[in-house]
């Protein structure tokens, strides 16, 4: 599957320490940035294992893009990185994949596309809020930009 600087740039992402630098020397080290293994991606990786509570700099997303990460690829069962971004709530993410030329038209496995998804999600956390969650609440308002 994943080399070890591939899983080491994943967990700097997914703890939210990855920087350009960390990066580089990731890259340097034999990350295979936008090779397609077992259906996956580094790049999807890294985002299926984000935490909401210490998401990496934007400029860390921008520079692993940029170093040649693919926003195309699909997996088999239709997730790719603009579908992963707005899973995880990551509005400010999703509309920089979008303003790429991420497809926002790809349709993902319960045969619907990415905006029917996040307007599912956005519907039941808008339902969580009434009892006055504050992590739904957040993801609401995310979700809510990505809607739009």
């Amino acid at each position: 599957m994943f080399n070890e600087p591939e899983k080491e740039l994943i967990d700097l992402f997914s703890n939210g320490t990855a920087d350009v630098a960390s990066i580089d020397k990731c890259i340097q080290r034999g990350t295979r940035i936008s090779k397609v293994i077992d259906d996956t991606t580094v790049l999807l990786e890294i985002i299926d294992n984000l935490g909401n509570e210490n998401p990496p700099a934007m400029e860390a997303y921008v520079h692993i893009i940029e170093k040649g990460a693919d926003i195309h690829y699909v997996k088999i069962d239709g997730s790719c990185a603009l579908v992963e971004a707005a899973s995880m709530h990551q509005d400010v993410f999703t509309d920089y994949l979008l303003h790429k030329g991420a497809n926002p038209n790809v349709i993902i496995e319960f045969h619907e596309t990415v905006l029917d998804h996040a307007e599912f999600d956005l519907f039941f956390h808008e339902g969580e809020c009434s009892d006055g969650d504050p992590q739904h609440t957040d993801w609401a308002i995310r979700m809510g930009k990505i809607v739009k």
